[in-house]
């Protein structure tokens, strides 16, 4: 499988905003959600091989690719038009949970 660092300027003009997700590959759960324009998907990742700031999150792409693992990134939705920078996602109760 062959791993993209960046979308096309193509794809970009398409997707406006959107929302993604960051997944752990060795156990298939999401460690991070976000809201991005253009490659903002693939920042973090970019981020964790260039600098060595510590976070949390930047720490676990760290750990996945020390692994030998790639993080798997996937918009989970697009256009996504917010007028307020929280996100909302329905819970398995499909009750509203705030996740950002």
């Amino acid at each position: 499988m062959t791993h993209i660092q960046e979308f096309p300027s193509s794809v970009v003009e398409k997707l406006e905003y959107y929302v993604y997700l960051l997944i752990d590959p060795e156990i298939n759960q999401i460690f991070y959600i976000g809201k991005g324009v253009g490659n903002r998907i693939f920042a973090h990742v970019n981020g964790a091989i260039i600098d060595e700031i510590p976070s949390d999150k930047l720490d676990k792409i760290r750990e996945i690719r020390a692994k030998g693992l790639e993080v798997k990134h996937i918009v989970h939705r697009h256009p996504f038009h917010s007028l307020h920078p929280t996100l909302y996602c329905p819970s398995p109760s499909a009750t509203k949970t705030k996740i950002a």
